[in-house]
């Protein structure tokens, strides 16, 4: 990309880190023999080079794979760099910093607020003591100031001052001061705490890896987890409860994820360049990366990256118009302002009072998602007006539901009332009872949702309730016993409607585990029961019956019988004549026998003579 390489050209050219600046002379070696430039040279030709990249780029009027776009805003009143910065009540305040360039500045107590609705600033009470390099938070609608440099005083001061601003009563006061004075530090607020990230503290020359926590409602210090990479004036923003750091004075191109909740610390993928004092603000769950410096203040470049921490992945944005490191940044309504700074614009290095908005590239869009809530599937209404409630969300954050349709038994789309909780008076008087379908969608500018749906029962109610019929089998009973050889059984009964309204429709009859067969009559009925022995066992049987009233089945009435054949009776009926008989002939065949017995004896007695 062409902003790529003429961002990197820049360092190249006028970057105290580049090898470059070690050498006197470059030696250019060809075919035909060698050469020694002069440095300076070298530099001038630099120059021409980026100017020509510089044509390019306004006659081409894009870079390949930039998007966003950047407008000029209302400039600063005063041109400051290294101010503090927050947002309050929907505006940018810059506070204290520098003007002037290096070795010929001077600290200010200017505290400035910008609206972007407006594209005005306005002036508010200055700061207690003017100093750079200081950070600043808000919390509770107060914002406060920490820290930062008076190199105008002789001896120079590192303040560990905190700062309370009250814009209600635009006034300052002061909270407890810091367990030592910083400069160069960066400020986030997690969790009601304010946490003072790194920096260079009073009485050292090195970036610190400490992170001071500020209770606000208490108002004390804290010592909490050290960063894992020691850095001053890096880029810093929050995103869901994690600060993330850029770059900064020896930490350059590296990036870490700070968590002071859980007190935990990771490095996420290195930054395509390293850089100081980038501006960085957080927007859409994204995190913009703008401008910034090498080590020297002034060697300024115009890379603007977008990084998505899930990924942890750089794409390239619209470069900022006016490169500067060490401005002001915000974001405000979904847009990023980057006031002030320092840059070497017209190859003169000095704090600049340049403004502008940062519009980034929109999201990629999730469809949205919506839920009915009233009535339940299933659910039996009744004929008349009611209520079809429910809710829709949007995955993507910004709550864009833009309208929310519902369609009954497919007869066409119609608009709902209200979009993230929404409702819709549903008119069934002209509907048939019976079943019908409810579907919704809902709609978020970009996507529609999934289809939602709903089946329900609507019940005509100018009918009175129906109360079920009943049935009674009054032959035969359970009690006797059939006897059968073949023929039928007469099954007899009676229904009943508790309606008044006599409207039984039907009795049936299921013999066993057979099918339901129609009796004969209603209120009073009948079945014949045709018995087969080949089709039929002699034992017992279930008989049960039912009755219909067009609408409801009334309960089951059943009898156990017991079927006996015939012949077995008959049987059964003559055995007591046939023992007595037997009785009889055994009896008179005994007498028999004794009177044979007694009469033996004489016989023989007559022998004997």
């Amino acid at each position: 990309m062409v902003g790529l390489y003429f961002s990197r050209a820049v360092v190249t050219c006028f970057g105290k880190r580049t090898a470059l600046e070690s050498l006197k002379t470059l030696q250019i070696v060809g075919d035909s023999g060698g050469m020694e430039v002069p440095l300076e040279r070298l530099r001038v030709a630099c120059v021409i080079a980026i100017l020509l990249m510089s044509s390019v780029v306004l006659l081409t009027g894009s870079i390949e794979g930039e998007v966003g776009s950047w407008q000029t805003k209302s400039p600063m009143p005063t041109p400051r760099a290294t101010a503090g910065t927050a947002v309050l009540g929907g505006e940018m305040y810059a506070i204290g910093g520098l003007v002037g360039g290096p070795g010929n500045d001077t600290e200010v107590d200017a505290n400035e607020a910008y609206d972007p609705i407006t594209d005005t600033w306005s002036q508010k009470a200055p700061l207690p003591t003017p100093r750079r390099g200081l950070v600043a938070a808000t919390y509770d609608g107060k914002i406060y100031v920490m820290g930062g440099l008076n190199a105008t005083v002789n001896p120079s001061v590192i303040y560990d001052s905190n700062d309370i601003y009250n814009p209600v009563i635009d006034a300052w006061t002061s909270g407890a001061p810091m367990p030592v004075g910083r400069i160069g530090a960066g400020a986030a607020v997690v969790s009601g705490r304010i946490y003072v990230v790194g920096g260079i503290i009073d009485g050292s020359s090195l970036p610190t890896d400490e992170v001071l926590e500020y209770d606000p409602v208490a108002d004390s210090w804290s010592y909490a987890t050290r960063l894992m990479v020691a850095r001053q004036s890096a880029g810093l923003t929050v995103l869901k409860d994690k600060i993330y750091l850029f770059g900064g004075w020896l930490g350059w191109n590296s990036v870490e994820e700070y968590d002071p909740i859980s007190g935990t610390s990771r490095l996420m993928n290195a930054l395509p360049f390293g850089v100081s004092s980038p501006s960085v603000v957080t927007i859409d769950e994204r995190i913009y990366i703008v401008g910034g410096g090498d080590d020297s203040e002034c060697d300024v470049i115009s890379l603007s990256y977008e990084f998505d921490p899930p990924s942890d992945s750089y794409v390239p944005v619209a470069p900022i118009p006016i490169p500067r490191s060490q401005a002001s940044a915000a974001e405000i309504n979904r847009k990023m302002y980057v006031a002030g700074g320092l840059s070497n614009t017209n190859l003169w290095c000095g704090a600049r009072v340049a403004n502008e908005e940062f519009t980034p590239p929109p999201p990629d869009n999730t469809p949205p998602s919506i839920t009915i809530t009233s009535p339940t599937n299933g659910q039996v209404i009744n004929e008349g007006t009611t209520q079809i409630q429910g809710t829709a969300t949007d995955p993507d954050g910004d709550g864009q539901i833009t309208s929310v349709l519902i369609d009954i038994d497919g007869q066409g789309w119609q608009k709902a009332t209200g979009t993230i909780s929404w409702s819709y008076v549903w008119d069934t008087s002209s509907l048939s009872p019976g079943i019908h379908s409810v579907h919704v969608q809902a709609f978020d500018g970009k996507n529609t949702s999934n289809v939602a749906w709903v089946t329900v029962i609507v019940e005509d109610t100018s009918q009175p309730e129906n109360n079920a019929p009943s049935v009674t089998i009054t032959n035969p009973t359970s009690a006797p016993s059939l006897f059968l050889s073949d023929g039928s059984v007469l099954v007899e009964g009676s229904a009943s409607d508790p309606d008044g309204d006599g409207q039984i429709e039907s009795v049936e009859i299921k013999i066993d585990g057979g099918g339901w067969q129609s009796a004969t009559g209603t209120a009073a009925w009948n079945f014949t029961w045709n018995w087969d022995p080949d089709s039929w066992y002699f034992g017992h049987h279930t008989v049960q019956a039912r009755a219909y009233d067009g609408t409801t089945y009334s309960e089951i009435d059943l009898v156990v019988v017991h079927i006996q054949e015939d012949d077995v009776a008959g049987t059964l009926d003559l055995l007591p004549w046939l023992l007595l008989m037997i009785i009889v002939i055994l009896a008179v065949l005994l007498s028999v026998s004794l009177i044979k017995t007694r009469g033996k004896p004489a016989e023989n007695e007559q022998l004997e003579d």
